[in-house]
């Protein structure tokens, strides 16, 4: 019993420390090693993102439990808006952080939230939630 007891408590620290690593943006994420080591990451989704007038519009759900889509196809070079939608949505998911650019909002629980993240370059932008439990990326191609 003891050691069933030790390796929950083992297994809750790691659980605990990725999500501290997420909220970093740190390359030690779970995630992000996987994909270091062969584990694809979701096709992204280019019906997120819109260009009209030279400008970019990414739209992404947030959820309670997800982000959708999590992982949004972008243009580089292109002034670009993120846009998140809430619809009833509780918990850590309505603390949005975007470590590389040091942003962190927090959502309404129903409404639209408007992000401007400049001209991004090629690349990826990760985004998390407030606790690093749930997480998506901008793949900027």
């Amino acid at each position: 019993m003891a050691v069933a007891t030790g390796l929950v408590v083992l297994g809750m620290g790691f659980y605990t420390l990725n999500g501290g690593l997420e909220l970093a943006g740190s390359p030690l994420a779970a995630g992000r090693i996987a994909e270091a080591f062969g584990a694809s990451q979701p096709v992204a989704d280019a019906s997120a993102a819109t260009v009209a007038d030279g400008a970019q519009v990414v739209t992404i759900t947030a959820r309670t439990g997800a982000y959708t889509p999590d992982n949004v196809a972008a243009k580089p070079g292109v002034p670009t808006t993120l846009v998140v939608k809430t619809n009833g949505t509780q918990g850590c998911i309505r603390s949005l952080v975007i470590p590389s650019l040091d942003i962190q909002k927090v959502l309404p629980t129903t409404g639209e939230t408007r992000i401007d993240l400049g001209i991004l370059r090629p690349g990826r932008l990760d985004y998390t939630c407030g606790m690093g439990m749930y997480s998506g990326t901008l793949t900027i191609a």
